[in-house]
């Protein structure tokens, strides 16, 4: 296999696919950034009603996000080896496939 600059026919199919990609990610972020301030206000007028309500309860909940996110690491910690395996698996890829696979990684 020879190596293929931007202008070869063969890199324009994948280039203009993740040119596509590109957009659609843009739009997505851009859509969620300006939904981002009603949100936040949503968020925060939720909570000042249910402390309110309940100031115990916003306390515990609180207090438990440490916990939380205690938990969230050991399992991240204990689930490494699995982690490692699977990008090991995807960069071994399938050496039939380099042809079609290399440009739209490249590119």
């Amino acid at each position: 296999m020879g190596a293929a600059g931007c202008a070869d026919p063969r890199a324009q199919t994948p280039l203009a696919r993740h040119e596509q990609y590109l957009r659609g990610t843009v739009q997505v972020l851009r859509d969620d950034e300006a939904s981002r301030p009603a949100r936040l206000k949503e968020s925060v007028e939720g909570v000042t009603a249910r402390s309110r309500e309940d100031p115990g309860r916003l306390t515990e909940a609180v207090n438990g996000t440490g916990e939380l996110i205690r938990a969230e690491k050991q399992r991240w910690q204990e689930r490494q080896p699995e982690y490692r395996e699977a990008v090991e698996q995807e960069l071994r890829g399938n050496p039939q496939r380099a042809a079609e696979t290399l440009p739209e990684m490249v590119y």
